[in-house]
């Protein structure tokens, strides 16, 4: 009430620009003159309708107010001023400038553009997964599958979405919605390939909380789809996954501790390997040998396991993946725990335990922990353990890494043992071999 027609128009459009607007914008989107454009500001800054952000930024005083300006504006002016900033925002993008995606995303959908939108929201989800915004991404997946729904649906982009989402709700640890996502995305998929690394991801998803019988029948179905493929051998995008199901299987026979299935295994693998593998694989197969030596030498290690493990360390920096590089820096710390040198482990564990955290990946992090814990024990550092288990604990109640989880009760057994409490440390002691239950796990 009581504003200029400039300032009530300015109101509505910066209304559908959202609660924050920036200048320039205002400036692309509206349909007059600069001298006019200020003036409407200073109006509104002055009735204390806006608030300035900066030089160039603004903001509602308060959501109310951006909400009575909405409910003034009809349908039809609604589609022209959401049009007006869909315009404005495609000129940024195209002059190489900054555009927030979800937001851009969110005026398609109001004019009913869903295809734009959901390409849009899928961008979002990627650059907000790539700072490991994770439940920002996950927020732009939700409405990209939302709109997806009230449109003719897309097998393959339903499939690519559900898939997306299955991957950051696994960096997350939320396994069982992983594989939940991933049920879906294989609803909607149709090629043998794309059948068979979705059963792989699933298999991967029981492997992260260890269930193996479960993702060994997995894998072998993975195996079985993509051995379906009419490409067969022909491309290389079969290779890829059939050499990434027979990594994951291998993995397997090294949590189960097969060591001569797992041996025989390695062997089969060269000679395909040696002339498709790419460098992911190359170091797959690197990290089976690495697995194979930790098992058949009982976790006696030395100096050359953890050159090999640097090894596979260095390539992974070609990939270009942070979660693989900072898997295999905690390969190298583990590798340092068990060849006697604790205070080089302590150093390398906290490193991957840092860039976990920093990237949201909660597997990382419980793997982190407890080898991490370990080798402060090795250290005979008390102090750091007792801070460490503390920390451990929250993670573990997320991810429930049986495995983990025994180390972790484990460890409290030490603190026990070690101020003395025999009691405790027996009854922590035997939660931990309860957890572990009948998994083949050496330090039981």
């Amino acid at each position: 009430a009581g504003l200029s027609p400039e300032a009530r128009d300015l109101t509505e459009l910066a209304a559908i620009i959202g609660r924050f607007f920036s200048y320039d914008l205002l400036a692309a989107a509206g349909d007059g003159d600069e001298t006019s454009l200020v003036r409407a500001l200073d109006e509104l800054w002055q009735q204390r309708i806006i608030r300035e952000q900066g030089a160039e930024a603004y903001d509602f005083s308060h959501d109310k107010l951006r909400q009575v300006a909405l409910s003034s504006i009809s349908a039809a002016r609604r589609r022209l001023l959401h049009g007006r900033v869909i315009k404005a925002m495609e000129t940024f993008r195209s002059a190489g400038r900054e555009v927030d995606d979800s937001r851009l995303g969110d005026h398609y959908a109001a004019v009913g553009r869903n295809e734009e939108a959901i390409a849009c929201f899928r961008r979002s989800a990627t650059a907000a997964q790539q700072i490991y915004a994770h439940e920002e991404s996950l927020s732009n997946l939700s409405k990209a599958l939302e709109l997806l729904s009230r449109t003719t649906v897309d097998g393959a982009v339903a499939m690519e979405l559900h898939e997306h989402m299955a991957g950051v709700l696994a960096m997350m640890g939320r396994y069982e919605e992983t594989r939940e996502a991933l049920q879906t995305a294989d609803s909607h998929a149709s090629d043998p390939i794309d059948h068979a690394r979705l059963l792989r991801k699933h298999g991967e998803a029981w492997v992260s909380q260890r269930y193996f019988d479960k993702a060994g029948m997995d894998y072998d179905a993975a195996l079985a789809r993509v051995n379906q493929s009419p490409v067969r051998r022909d491309s290389n995008r079969w290779w890829e996954e059939w050499m990434t199901i027979e990594i994951c299987r291998g993995d397997l026979f090294y949590y189960c501790q097969q060591l001569p299935a797992l041996a025989e295994h390695i062997k089969a693998l060269q000679a395909p390997f040696s002339g498709h593998a790419s460098v992911q694989q190359e170091i797959g197969l690197l990290n089976m040998q690495n697995m194979y030596n930790i098992a058949s030498k009982r976790f006696k290690l030395d100096e050359g396991d953890v050159a090999r493990l640097k090894r596979s360390l260095a390539l992974s920096k070609q990939i270009g993946n942070v979660h693989k590089t900072t898997f295999y820096r905690f390969g190298v710390g583990f590798m340092y725990l068990w060849s006697g040198s604790p205070k080089e482990a302590v150093r390398e564990l906290s490193i991957s335990l840092h860039e976990a955290t920093e990237y949201g990946n909660l597997f990382l992090q419980d793997q982190s922990l407890a080898y991490l814990t370990l080798a402060y024990r090795r250290l005979g550092e008390e102090e750091q353990v007792r801070n460490l288990v503390a920390q451990h604990h929250p993670v573990s109640d997320q991810v429930l890494n049986l495995l983990y989880r025994g180390l972790l009760f484990g460890c409290e057994a030490w603190l026990s043992y070690r101020a003395g409490d025999m009691e405790t440390a027996v009854q922590h002691g035997q939660t931990a071999l309860d957890t572990w239950g009948s998994t083949p796990f050496p330090l039981r």
